[in-house]
């Protein structure tokens, strides 16, 4: 399993989104108007001297109350401040299996974007991630 839709079901576990209907990997489809879109942007180059990656996440969050959508990305944000040495879950939900997170944070606060074409407020939330 891919290390973002690790993510997704670990951001599902705590309570943020539901894969697949209001939480969404790489797309924020059109026709709905409340949700989350996660997309992988990369991050460093590996550590050459020992097998750690530093992969980033930008979680998107669209709502139609600012309020509510506001709410939504700072739930995103909490989820990940300060996590430390713990695996996602793999396919099976089997923790040990997935892969290990040395530790999660956010990249900066919570940022508001803009009101999209069908005046939906838009946010974005950067989470950088050390793996191995």
């Amino acid at each position: 399993m891919t290390l973002i839709k690790e993510f997704a079901e670990w951001l599902e576990d705590q309570s943020v989104g539901t894969v697949g209907t209001d939480m969404f990997i790489s797309t924020l489809p059109e026709d709905v108007d409340n949700c989350i879109g996660l997309y992988e942007t990369g991050g460093p180059p590996p550590n050459e001297y020992v097998p750690i990656e530093q992969p980033s996440v930008q979680a998107l969050v669209r709502h139609q109350s600012y309020s509510a959508g506001r709410a939504i990305a700072e739930s995103i944000f909490d989820a990940c401040q300060r996590q430390r040495n713990f695996n996602f879950p793999d396919e099976n939900g089997v923790a040990e299996a997935g892969t290990y997170i040395m530790v999660m944070h956010p990249i900066g606060d919570v940022g508001y974007l803009q009101r999209d074409t069908n005046d939906r407020h838009e946010w974005s939330v950067n989470i950088q991630l050390k793996t191995r």
